[in-house]
């Protein structure tokens, strides 16, 4: 089954960012790591770092679904960064405290700033409300004024056990938020794609680092 979901994943290959890392099977593990031209830049590193984490969120979920549990272990070998995590599956509550997908709010009735905010704490990244973004974007490729509400998300670290973080946060917001009624209601900007660089107007906070940006077009889930 490990294989049928991972490849369920990797079938996605737009939305987790199949070109930049790989899977090795054995038995009931998993390792995922980053390719070797994904090494060289820090940028194009921590871009798939977030990638594999949105992967080890999506994979939990299918591995619970699955009634099995699941142990992820993150860097195993600090002197190989391209390793990322291994997962390793079990029968249930052979593991305990694992599931990084579950939902930390249960009500419809709770808004998206507040799931954001409940997310952000378990992912240990601090949350401030954005204004006057679209002062800090002269070339416009952010869509901010389709957005009424943004957040910033900010870290005291910026290294891969972070970025893996921002890859479980999106993956939750995205399983949260991805049925046809509320798959609109969010736009998430995590630097890939766009270098913070290009945006020298955005406030960050003494010995923070941003890490994304979230637009929320509707108030309510």
């Amino acid at each position: 089954m490990l294989k049928k979901w991972i490849d369920e994943i990797r079938a996605k290959s737009n939305l987790y960012k199949t070109e930049c890392w790989k899977y090795h099977l054995s038995g009931n593990v998993i390792e995922l790591s980053i390719l070797p031209a994904y090494l060289k830049q820090n940028e194009s590193y921590r871009c798939s770092v977030i990638a594999v984490g949105q992967v080890l969120n999506a994979l939990s979920k299918k591995i619970e679904k699955g009634h099995l549990n699941f142990h992820i272990q993150s860097f195993p070998n600090l002197e190989s960064p391209e390793i990322v995590a291994a997962i390793r599956t079990g029968e249930k509550n052979e593991f305990t405290g694992n599931s990084t997908w579950k939902k930390v709010i249960d009500s419809d009735d709770q808004d998206a700033i507040s799931m954001i905010y409940k997310y952000a704490e378990r992912y240990q990244l601090d949350v401030q409300k954005a204004d006057n973004l679209s002062q800090a974007d002269p070339n416009k490729e952010i869509p901010f004024e389709d957005y009424p509400t943004w957040l910033a998300l900010y870290s005291r670290f910026n290294n891969p056990f972070t970025w893996l973080n921002i890859g479980y946060l999106k993956e939750c917001l995205r399983y949260d938020f991805s049925n046809s009624s509320k798959s609109e209601q969010l736009r998430i900007i995590d630097f890939c794609s766009i270098n913070t660089k290009q945006y020298p107007n955005l406030k960050v906070p003494e010995n923070k680092f941003i890490q994304s940006l979230i637009g929320i077009r509707s108030m309510n889930m």
